[in-house]
């Protein structure tokens, strides 16, 4: 191998040592620094799963937080809507129990006006009856009187036979002549009213 001018071998490998050395040292105080980088990043990424882990468990408590909220709104959601519907039907019920007073106050006037009706129509039969009564009264009367002037008529009938017997014995030929009529019987009651 030649040798250099004015530098030896030694101090070749000497100097070369050196900046190996020198690099080596520079290199390894680099690592060491990106190595403490390194796990200070590592630290801090720790600490991040951690805050991630924190706040993932801070949100699933949000979410079903919030779920559940969501239920409690459709619920109130619901709940509104019903209520709504009652109120509709509540409404609904008011008409219909104002129609029926109204029905109900046209029948009791309905009532009021057939009870009138029956109390004049009571009042007219209870006249009827007693007119009924004095007719059949008057009946009774009449029909008396009727059966007493029929029997009068008989008796006066039977009187104007014996008067006509009386007067043809008289003439004598009453039986073989000519019969007197009670009508032709100068004798007869409605010719001679004194005649009893």
């Amino acid at each position: 191998m030649p040798q250099m001018s004015g530098i030896s071998p030694k101090k070749i490998a000497a100097d070369m040592r050196a900046d190996a050395a020198a690099h080596h040292a520079t290199v390894t105080s680099d690592l060491r620094i990106y190595q403490e980088h390194v796990n200070k990043l590592m630290a801090t990424l720790r600490n991040k799963d951690k805050e991630i882990a924190a706040l993932s468990g801070k949100n699933d408590t949000l979410k079903e937080s919030i779920k559940k909220r969501k239920s409690k709104l459709e619920e109130l959601c619901c709940a509104e809507e019903m209520l709504e519907i009652k109120e509709k039907q509540a409404e609904k019920l008011k008409e219909d129990v104002k129609r029926a007073n109204l029905r109900t106050k046209a029948v009791k006037e309905e009532l009021k006006e057939a009870h009138s009706r029956q109390l004049a129509i009571q009042g007219q039969k209870e006249i009827l009856i007693r007119r009924n009564d004095a007719l059949i009264a008057d009946n009774e009367k009449f029909r008396a009187r009727l059966l007493q002037t029929e029997k009068d008529v008989a008796d006066t009938k039977g009187e104007l036979e014996l008067i006509d017997d009386l007067i043809n014995s008289i003439h004598g030929d009453a039986t073989t002549t000519q019969q007197v009529k009670p009508a032709e019987s100068q004798s007869a009651l409605w010719k001679n009213p004194s005649i009893s």
